[in-house]
């Protein structure tokens, strides 16, 4: 798994391919690490509709996806950005849909699960659920595997930077 970061006018962009037909890019200051998701993996097999709106903070923008059973969605918080604990998922739930379900995979940066976790989404307003990961592994990518349904996505966020625990432990007062 890999995305491709590019250079623009001192912004770094992180790249990602949804099914080779589309980019999904979200600029951020280049060196500066935050724990939102920075590009749509390639190992992607669903298709999304503004993907753009789910990378990044929480902004009222959603990206939509067009589950289809045993597709993936493949997302990834980006290199040296690397996350540990719980996630954050800002989601919408599609008009008539009072909940829905996904399981996540917490993957390393070779694409290993090192955890797993189960989102809820419920209600039919914007909310935010907590996906629990007990593992102590840090993860850049979360895989979720989608049923036939439409999800909406605006951000999702790691509750820690793995870069940010390195040396926490050994801290004294």
């Amino acid at each position: 798994m890999r995305s491709v970061p590019l250079s623009v006018r001192g912004f770094a962009v992180v790249v990602g391919v949804v099914l080779g037909w589309g980019l999904a890019a979200s600029p951020a200051l280049a060196g500066t690490a935050d724990p939102y998701l920075d590009a749509i993996a390639p190992d992607s097999t669903v298709v999304i509709t503004d993907a753009a709106a789910m990378l990044g903070a929480p902004d009222g923008r959603y990206a939509t996806v067009q589950g289809q059973f045993g597709r993936q969605l493949v997302v990834d918080l980006g290199a040296g950005e690397e996350g540990v604990g719980d996630l954050e998922v800002a989601y919408v739930n599609p008009p008539g849909t009072l909940s829905q379900q996904l399981w996540v995979d917490f993957l390393d940066g070779n694409g290993r699960k090192v955890g797993e976790g189960y989102l809820l989404m419920i209600g039919t307003s914007a909310r935010t659920a907590v996906v629990s990961n007990s593992a102590t592994q840090s993860y850049r990518y979360l895989r979720m595997v989608t049923e036939v349904r439409t999800y909406r996505f605006d951000s999702m966020k790691t509750a820690a930077l793995a870069s940010s625990m390195v040396g926490a432990h050994h801290a004294r007062p």
